[in-house]
């Protein structure tokens, strides 16, 4: 671990000329050593971490605490790979046998599990997902980029009705998501489930028209377009409904939660690399010393 030293540099810098790199979307790091750091151009922009420092900024990537969406998975799956590609090239700094990164593996793993597990995102997706937790059947207006965003995060264990007025052009939607049904908008025998998410920018009139002669109306209304809920409230004055701006709100208050835990996590993740760093590790020849 004392030899470990990585470089973190933003995608948009000139990419590392030689080493061993791991890249994401928000950055590239550079696997190196003391020894083989001169080796290495450095920009002012550049952070160059080593030892305890290079695991714990690890750990806080794999964790997610650096992402845009709090405690996303992706990043470490990224990682995962990444690591299969290195076994096979018996790089002594970093591998899966290494032990460090076996540490590394753990802490996350355990502060995903303790403290990020089920604790969501600022997302529309996340957001809905927990409000609509006990509501088995869902509507959804619109089956474009918000949609389709939406959809991974409340497909699990509900029916779905997509509606769209091309019911032929979203067909290979019920194919990734069994769940969904693509039903025809404005049709004579169109019904909403019990929530309905308004998805697409579509006009108040035609939306308004539809639930009125709808014999299953909704419950309740996510109306994440950017105008037009006031004139909708007031005309379907018995549906119970969120506004894109109540959203908005829900993402305020989510923030502060999720920057003190990412504070709290942080915090552990310091202490738990620094007790890493200093621990005694008794060997089999009955001798100890600092593992490194």
């Amino acid at each position: 671990m004392e030899e470990l030293v990585i470089i973190n540099r933003s995608p948009n810098e000139k990419p590392f000329q030689n080493g061993l790199v791991w890249t994401t979307c928000l950055r590239q790091i550079l696997f190196t050593t003391n020894d083989q750091l001169n080796q290495h151009q450095i920009y002012d922009s550049d952070s160059v971490l080593s030892s305890t420092d290079a695991v714990a900024f690890l750990a806080e990537v794999l964790c997610g605490l650096k992402s845009p969406v709090f405690g996303e998975t992706e990043v470490f799956g990224q990682f995962k790979i990444f690591l299969d590609l290195v076994s096979k090239t018996n790089q002594p700094v970093v591998s899966s046998q290494t032990k460090w990164v076996r540490f590394l593996f753990e802490l996350v793993k355990n502060l995903r599990t303790d403290y990020i597990k089920n604790t969501g995102s600022n997302s529309y997706g996340s957001t809905l997902r927990k409000l609509t937790r006990d509501v088995p059947h869902l509507s959804i207006i619109g089956a474009g980029q918000l949609a389709t965003e939406i959809l991974p995060w409340i497909s699990k264990n509900k029916s779905i009705q997509l509606h769209v007025r091309n019911t032929e052009k979203y067909e290979e939607l019920s194919v990734k998501f069994p769940a969904v049904k693509i039903t025809q908008l404005y049709s004579d025998t169109t019904n909403f489930d019990t929530a309905l998410i308004v998805a697409a920018p579509i006009d108040n009139a035609d939306l308004i028209t539809s639930i009125e002669r709808a014999e299953n109306k909704p419950e309740f209304i996510y109306d994440l377009r950017a105008t037009g809920f006031e004139e909708l409230r007031q005309n379907l004055k018995n549906i119970k409904m969120l506004s894109l701006s109540d959203f908005f709100e829900i993402f305020n208050e989510d923030k502060v939660k999720f920057d003190n835990l990412k504070i709290k996590i942080s915090q552990i993740i310091k202490q738990r690399c620094e007790d890493y760093s200093n621990r005694s590790e008794i060997r089999p020849l009955g001798w100890d010393d600092l593992c490194l």
